[in-house]
């Protein structure tokens, strides 16, 4: 608590800041910082906060992570998140990838260089694919404004299915690794015990 003496006035000035959400300046005057939704409370709250919140409440954690779980998985993945400075959005790009395994007992990370394979595999097949329809569209018929408009069409599949199959199989990878996880069928990997996230 803070006290003002105010030069032009015959009171003291009180200001009360409690917890940091709210103060009481002076009289009659009162403010209060209400959050007006999750998307606020994401923005604004320390990430241990929100950790804290996530492990308690199972609403919080679908909203972080994209999914529900039970409470003894939720605590592992958070401290996987904590141990190698992970985002949420990568965690949710985890769990849709496969790398993230989530089991009744447990969770880890473990990230697949067959998977990666079979990702660039079809990336490549898909490319192949892509130009020569290119191709024969390109330069089979004379230009015209639909040989154009299926130019677009088949450059725009080639790069959306692309972007997908690189998020689905590829990135994961890619990031996990950066972060120093070891690979899935590396003679390191052991799953490490997590560490405890208070409640």
């Amino acid at each position: 608590m803070n006290q003002k003496q105010d030069p032009n006035a015959n009171h003291a000035s009180i200001h009360l800041n409690i917890d940091g959400i709210q103060r009481n300046a002076r009289r009659d005057y009162y403010e209060n910082i209400t959050l007006g939704s999750i998307k606020t409370l994401l923005l604004c709250a320390p990430k241990a906060q929100l950790d804290r919140i996530a492990l308690d409440n199972s609403r919080m954690f679908e909203y972080r992570f994209g999914f529900e779980t039970s409470r003894t998985i939720r605590r592992q993945i958070l401290a996987i998140q904590n141990r190698y400075d992970f985002t949420d959005k990568q965690m949710r790009g985890f769990r849709v990838s496969g790398t993230l395994k989530i089991t009744p007992e447990e969770a880890k990370l473990a990230p697949s260089r067959l998977a990666l394979a079979v990702g660039w595999a079809q990336v490549w097949i898909l490319s192949l694919y892509c130009l020569a329809m290119l191709y024969l569209v390109g330069y089979s018929l004379p230009p015209t404004p639909k040989q154009l408009q299926a130019l677009v069409l088949l450059g725009g599949f080639w790069l959306i299915m692309a972007w997908m199959l690189n998020k689905l199989y590829i990135a994961s990878w890619y990031i996990a690794k950066q972060a120093g996880v070891p690979s899935a069928h590396s003679e390191r990997y052991r799953p490490r015990p997590v560490q405890r996230i208070n409640s």
